[in-house]
């Protein structure tokens, strides 16, 4: 178990020094609330500013022991992980800043809670426990293959709560995204009935929205964490390049590259993003008709979550939103990572494709909602677990009766 004995307690510093700020806490609400989504992408971030900093120097052993003390026997990652979770996250967004303390002769690294930090923990306590209340995954709501990604599904909520059904072309325009980043989005907000949705054409079934490179891929040199030489390779071998405008899709893509969907949509969005790529066809026809639909829990999330965090972080006053957690929520919430989380989960992805395979097999034409269910993960998590089994031909999908845009799965 990834546990280091360590004493939950504040220590006196013989000396601070070489202080640093990551960066200024934003001052406008819109970046505010991106500050806030991106920090608590998944739940064990948002443990580690609720309870394992604070104001005074706390190394990343510390910061792991105040979070273990608060989830009891929930589980708990390594200290060099915390340490990652700040210096990535926490730090960049101005809530915390760094220092070297020293102890004796050992000098180590250390964080606290900056100002604005410290100010608005209400926000994340009150998240915590509104998610806990209600069933919702920081990861699966909250988790973002590329920046700002959060803070957009946040507006595509506000946007079905405040105004309606919406096209997929609506909100094309109103947030200037591409189609392929609001399918994305909008499939992720439905696999967790935040919202409900129809795609009329960016699917078509097995073969996906058609895509066009516009810029010489060799010019690539990095995109996010992912092989910039596979990817290549991977053009190379469709045949595609930006002179012969040969279509291809993010299906097509996994396949010829050896990625499973999650990773191939998110390579393709973060390609659309870099400007590599664009769509092969215009926005129109039946996408038009596409529509993302609020339902009871759009109105509760926005309701309930929503519109007191945006008001808070407008105003900066928090003061509604103080909660009282106890042990029972910490400990659901790193349960919930431990199970949702694809880097942390306790069971190695072999297994996890085996039981998942099993399933299927013993009661075939099962849904990623079903599977979620029964096997105790997240949609997303079951999602990349059936890409990774249908890549060994272990399992196929075929579009549902009732929606096209909800597969099935059966055995190979």
């Amino acid at each position: 178990m990834p546990y280091r004995p360590a004493v939950a307690k504040d220590l006196q510093w013989d000396e601070v020094k070489d202080f640093h700020r990551y960066a200024d806490f934003p001052t406008d609400p819109d970046e505010r609330m991106n500050a806030i989504t991106s920090s608590l992408n998944n739940g064990m971030k948002a443990l580690t500013w609720s309870v394992g900093l604070s104001r005074s120097w706390r190394t990343p052993i510390q910061i792991q022991a105040y979070v273990r003390q608060a989830v009891g026997e929930g589980y708990v990652v390594y200290p060099g992980v915390f340490q990652n979770y700040v210096e990535l996250t926490m730090g960049p967004v101005g809530a915390v800043v760094q220092a070297n303390v020293k102890k004796g002769k050992r000098e180590v690294k250390a964080f606290a809670l900056t100002d604005e930090g410290e100010h608005f923990k209400p926000v994340v306590d009150y998240t915590i426990k509104y998610f806990v209340d209600n069933d919702l995954d920081f990861y699966e709501v909250f988790s973002t293959a590329s920046r700002g990604a959060p803070k957009t599904r946040i507006d595509i909520l506000k946007i079905l709560a405040e105004q309606g059904e919406k096209t997929e072309a609506y909100i094309v325009k109103e947030l200037d995204l591409s189609p392929y980043a609001v399918m994305i989005h909008a499939e992720s907000l439905r696999d967790i009935n935040l919202i409900d949705f129809e795609s009329a054409s960016l699917h078509e079934g097995k073969k996906g929205f058609p895509y066009i490179l516009v810029r010489p891929i060799n010019e690539l040199r990095k995109l996010g964490g992912f092989n910039v030489e596979r990817i290549k390779k991977s053009f190379k071998k469709l045949g595609c390049d930006h002179k012969n405008g040969k279509r291809f899709t993010y299906i097509e893509f996994g396949e010829s590259s050896g990625h499973h969907e999650v990773a191939s949509s998110s390579i393709i969005s973060l390609l659309d993003k870099t400007g590599f790529i664009k769509p092969a066809t215009s926005f129109r026809g039946r996408s038009v008709r596409s529509s993302l639909k609020p339902n009871e829990e759009t109105k509760r999330f926005y309701n309930g979550w929503i519109v007191p965090v945006s008001k808070a972080l407008e105003t900066g006053e928090v003061s509604p939103l103080i909660t009282e957690l106890d042990r029972n929520h910490y400990f659901a919430v790193s349960e919930r990572f431990r199970k949702t989380s694809p880097s942390v989960n306790k069971q190695s992805k072999v297994d996890r494709v085996s039981e998942l395979t099993a399933l299927i097999k013993n009661a075939p034409g099962l849904t990623a909602r079903a599977l979620a269910e029964k096997m105790g993960l997240g949609a997303a998590r079951v999602l990349q677990l059936a890409g990774l089994a249908m890549e060994k031909n272990l399992i196929t999908s075929v579009p549902s009766e009732t929606s096209e845009n909800v597969l099935c799965y059966y055995p190979a």
